[in-house]
Formats: structure tokens, C-alpha cells, sequence
């Protein structure tokens, strides 16, 4: 593999920076198919940008980057860097955020309302759920339709991070 990665190649390995390390994040988060996604992580395997966390299970679907893999990336800000020692990323902030307000207006918390609150589309918004869900930022109950409230740990980072959140909005 030559050292010019695709953009594809880029999106996956910034997307495992960001916490979003299974395979089901790079088709679901990035549009790709599976097939497509498996073959790149392949590749990227191979190349030494990124290690499986295991070969037997369900960390054979989950990966994490090599210093060469990170060495390729473009340098986060000291903002972004702050959020990716919690796991997070402004996008999710804004989720978080939009989800919080509406639990405390008492609106219902669906994806268009969440989407037109946050500023995220609704087809972004069910991984960015789903990962806020995983790191335990966000609960889900129900049944034949999904409900989220915020927990204390969403609580906690976004109080640790409001001044991005406002600095978010305005731009």
C-alpha cells in the first residue's frame, strides 16, 4: 500500500480517533458498505495503520490505531483534543445538548426534533446516539420505539464542556 491513503482510508482512521471503532461504525457512521469497509480496514491492517483489538470475537470488529496511523492525520485543535480524552466529539456535544434541553422542555425527544435542535441530520444522528448510548452518556429503554435520556455521566461532560457547546452554536 503506498503511503497516500484514500479518503475513505482517512474517514476510518479518524473515526477510530474518535471512538468509533467497530466495523458497524464505518458502514454506519461512514455510509460504507461491508464489504467495502472490511476490505479497507484490510488494507489498513496490513499497512500498520491500525491493529484489531483481538482475532476471536467481537474484537475481531474492533480496532485501534498505530502511532503510523495517527501519524497521518491531521492535527487535532487543543479543543478537539479536550473532547477526544472524553470520547467525544462537537457533534456529539450538540447532541447531548439538544437531547438535555428537550428532556428539560419536556418535548418529545424523536430524531427530527433532536436533528432540527442539534443541527445534525437525522441519518448522522442514529450513530451518534448509538456511540453516546455505548460510552454511557446517553440510556435507552423501550420497546417497539426507542427512547434516550441523558445520565449523569452526559451530564457531567456536558457541564465540563459547555463553553464548546456555545462556541459551537455561533459558528
Amino acid at each position: 500500500m503506498s503511503e497516500k491513503l484514500s479518503d475513505e482510508e482517512v474517514k476510518i482512521l479518524e473515526s477510530i480517533r474518535s471512538g468509533r471503532n467497530f466495523m458497524t461504525d464505518f458502514v454506519d457512521g461512514l455510509g460504507l458498505p461491508p464489504l467495502r469497509a472490511a476490505e479497507l480496514t484490510e488494507k489498513l491492517e496490513q499497512a500498520g495503520y491500525i491493529v484489531r483489538n483481538g482475532y476471536t470475537g467481537s474484537k475481531y470488529y474492533m480496532f485501534h490505531l498505530t502511532e503510523k496511523g495517527l501519524g497521518v492525520l491531521p492535527k487535532l485543535t487543543p479543543e478537539e483534543e479536550e473532547l477526544a480524552k472524553d470520547g467525544l466529539t462537537k457533534e456529539d456535544l450538540l447532541v447531548l445538548n439538544a437531547i438535555k434541553k428537550l428532556q428539560e422542555e419536556k418535548k418529545p425527544i424523536v430524531a427530527e426534533t433532536v436533528s432540527k435542535a442539534s443541527g445534525v441530520s437525522t441519518t448522522r444522528l442514529v450513530t451518534v446516539v448509538n456511540y453516546l448510548i455505548r460510552i454511557g452518556c446517553l440510556s435507552e429503554h423501550g420497546m417497539i420505539r426507542r427512547h434516550v435520556k441523558i445520565t449523569a455521566k452526559g451530564e457531567e461532560l456536558l457541564n465540563k464542556h459547555k463553553a464548546k457547546i456555545t462556541s459551537s452554536e455561533k459558528t
